[in-house]
């Protein structure tokens, strides 16, 4: 007689499983839809009524930059090097408490109301004056993304040759120090990872790579306590949201979540447990890029600043509060990372041995946009709203005169700085074939 393989009790037991599933998987869509709604409504309630917005109470725009969360936005930029672009970093800053703006109304609204992290300042570090004495610079949206770029400038500092400088980590200016100053800086002795003690030199050999909620706890020693420092960070390794650089912004909005809602079936049948379906959704949201530094103190963790690392390596300077030298001339730092980053290097300089560095603008010359021709540049020279757009594949180039004539026996170091916003790409501007071997390509060099 033919026993039937699958007894009649297990294929109860599937039907009702499956159906637990599609009841659990409408119910997530109509919470997640009907938060939506509400929180979109509330949202233009307030705007009309004149109150405060979502984010509005925990952001206060009049406060110092270095309080806030950032982000670092995707366009790179490149420099003119004399033969050539040669890639510098990535550019703009994404808005405070909010990694990633996937509405475009939104982002802008943030940015015209003072909540994006403010203008970005990078370092360049591979430009050269071309034979008509001018810098060259390419702006570039390579991933699937948009760009709205209201101002774009560039600053340069004269300085001796022994000097380098770095771009404070709020981004408001910048510090030359010594290259002596450097070879005397203090650096930790010891180090915790998430509470456990590491080799120091082990750990620094190839930086320290931790991801999000991970933290670490340094202690760096003979600091004299009757003086400021400069904690110069040296990072890399921006971290990237899930969603911005997963396979699935290839496609349309709603095929997406089709896409969401299939991969939690899968998740579902192939572990027989509730959690699963929902950790497509929680995957595929982002957060802010950054390492939180504090500093022990009395059993307590003060914050005292944040630093923003890129994709590629890049100094920020963090000037460190008097209180954070404890009286025997160590100081404790805690570092808390809210995305996958790498710390490379952590000195201490006395701000004794270091003095701001005088920025002065250099004039626009002209701007060609790679679908659009010439732009006009006074279009870049102020923020008015009137956004140079970028969409995935476009560039920028811009030229800017060699600003201020300076002593011919001095340095001279360059800073871009760009104020706007971006956001998702469109579905009117994806393109799927292309999005695919971008994050292969990527993915295989990692």
């Amino acid at each position: 007689m033919h026993k039937n393989s699958t007894p009649l009790a297990k294929r109860i037991f599937n039907i009702i499983r499956f159906s637990g599933l599609v009841a659990l998987f409408a119910v997530v869509i109509v919470v997640f839809s009907v938060f939506s709604i509400f929180s979109k409504a509330t949202d233009k309630i307030k705007k009309a009524m004149g109150l405060k917005q979502k984010g509005e109470a925990l952001v206060d725009p009049s406060k110092s930059f270095i309080d806030e969360v950032w982000a670092e936005g995707c366009p790179y930029v490149y420099g003119w090097n004399g033969s050539g672009f040669a890639r510098e970093n990535d550019a703009l800053m994404a808005p405070r408490g909010n990694c990633f703006a996937y509405n475009l109304a939104d982002a802008r609204w943030r940015y015209e109301n003072g909540f994006w992290g403010g203008s970005d300042l990078l370092k360049l570090t591979n430009v050269k004056k071309d034979s008509a004495n001018r810098i060259k610079i390419k702006i570039t949206e390579e991933e699937p993304e948009e760009g709205f770029f209201d101002r774009v400038r560039l600053f340069k500092t004269a300085h001796p040759a022994e000097y380098n400088i770095y771009a404070t980590a709020d981004y408001s200016g910048a510090f030359e120090a010594s290259r002596d100053a450097e070879k005397n800086a203090a650096r930790p002795h010891s180090i915790k990872i998430n509470g456990r003690q590491t080799n120091t030199k082990v750990a620094f050999e190839k930086g320290l790579k931790l991801e999000r909620g991970e933290n670490a706890e340094l202690e760096i020693g003979n600091i004299n306590p009757g003086k400021e420092y400069l904690a110069l960070v040296r990072t890399e390794l921006r971290g990237w949201s899930p969603e911005s650089l997963t396979i699935l912004n290839m496609f349309p909005g709603f095929l997406r979540y089709g896409i969401i809602g299939g991969a939690s079936l899968i998740a579902y049948f192939m572990s027989g447990n509730i959690v699963m379906p929902i950790l497509p959704f929680i995957m595929l949201q982002g957060g802010s890029k950054s390492i939180h530094f504090s500093y022990l103190k009395n059993g307590k963790k003060i914050k005292f600043g944040t630093v923003h690392p890129r994709l590629d390596e890049a100094t920020e300077a963090l000037v460190m509060p008097k209180e954070a030298i404890l009286a025997d001339g160590t100081v404790k730092l805690s570092l808390d990372w809210t995305r996958e980053h790498r710390l490379l290097d952590v000195r201490l300089v006395a701000m004794d041995k270091v003095k701001s560095a005088e920025l002065i603008e250099c004039e626009l010359k002209s701007a060609v946009h790679s679908r659009e021709g010439n732009i006009e540049v006074r279009n870049l020279q102020t923020k008015d709203g009137n956004f140079t757009h970028l969409i995935q594949g476009d560039s920028l180039e811009i030229e800017f005169g060699d600003g201020k004539p300076g002593d011919d026996r001095m340095a001279a170091t360059y800073f871009l700085s760009t104020d706007g916003f971006y956001t998702s790409l469109r579905p009117q501007y994806r393109s799927p074939i292309r999005n695919f071997t971008r994050i292969l390509k990527e993915k295989i060099s990692v």
